[in-house]
């Protein structure tokens, strides 16, 4: 299998070659959210992602590039984000939905579209790990895991979740 090099370079900047930590398909959500997505986004989808991609994830863990899970405020529990598409938009729209658990329930927020998604994937910015913000040209340590974005185009951003607040940073080759 042939993978690109620009795919390779976003998955080994944003240090996702060794663990791309997605999830292997929408049967690891969990069974409220699915639900709650069924309820919100009749006839959702996974959107196809960018083939070289999916090549990509498939060769190294058989990952799904539409769906991460990790502790996203820092309280020990499990949120998950999700990239979907429903048949209401338009062929290379997407959204990406974050649920965050909160006492035995999640709170769910749409995150704004940044940049194009169709050529996009989903990874996990892991609690600790540093990022170049290109806007503010200095390094960010994340204090929590956080939804990374990426693109074969050799950028992306990370949104981050501050005060129940998710705020997102650009970085770029």
């Amino acid at each position: 299998m042939r993978v690109s090099n620009s795919v390779l370079w976003v998955m080994g900047a944003v240090g996702v070659t060794v663990a791309l930590c997605g999830m292997s398909s929408a049967a690891e959500l969990p069974a409220e959210l699915t639900s709650a997505l069924n309820q919100d986004y009749p006839d959702w989808t996974f959107p196809s992602a960018d083939q070289q991609v999916v090549q990509a994830f498939a060769a190294l863990n058989g990952a799904d590039p539409n769906a991460i899970s990790g502790d996203f405020d820092g309280d020990g529990h499990t949120d998950y984000a999700v990239r979907l598409h429903t048949p209401s938009m338009a062929e290379n729209k997407a959204l990406i939905v974050t649920y965050v658990s909160r006492e035995g329930s999640f709170d769910k927020h749409v995150l704004p579209e940044v940049g194009e998604i169709s050529r996009t994937f989903l990874w996990l910015a892991r609690k600790g790990g540093m990022y170049p913000d290109i806007r503010k040209h200095e390094e960010i340590r994340l204090t929590n895991d956080s939804v990374g974005v990426a693109s074969a185009s050799r950028a992306g951003w990370i949104w981050v979740l501050e005060n129940s607040t998710w705020n997102y940073f650009f970085f770029a080759d």
